[in-house]
C-alpha cells in the first residue's frame, strides 16, 4: 500500500552496515515512543553507478533510480 498524507519519501544508498535509529529531533516524539529502527546488511555487492558523483551535492535521480 501507499501511505496517505504529507509522507515524503527519500531514497538512499546504505553503504554503511548495522542498526540505526530513524527519529526527528524533537525531543517529545522520540519520548512517546515515535521512533524506529533500521538494519542494513550486507548481502549483495551492486555494481556502483556508471558515474560517480565526486561532489558533496546527492547524486542525480537518473542514478539512484531501481526501474530499469
Amino acid at each position: 500500500g501507499h501511505a496517505h498524507g504529507p509522507f515524503p519519501r527519500g531514497d538512499m544508498v546504505a553503504g554503511n552496515p548495522g542498526t540505526w535509529l530513524l527519529h526527528c529531533h524533537v525531543t517529545d516524539h522520540i519520548h512517546a515512543g515515535m521512533e524506529a529502527t533500521f538494519t542494513i546488511e550486507i548481502k549483495l555487492f551492486l555494481a556502483p553507478p556508471r558515474r560517480i558523483s565526486t561532489s558533496l551535492t546527492p547524486l542525480p535521480a537518473a542514478l539512484l533510480s531501481t526501474d530499469k
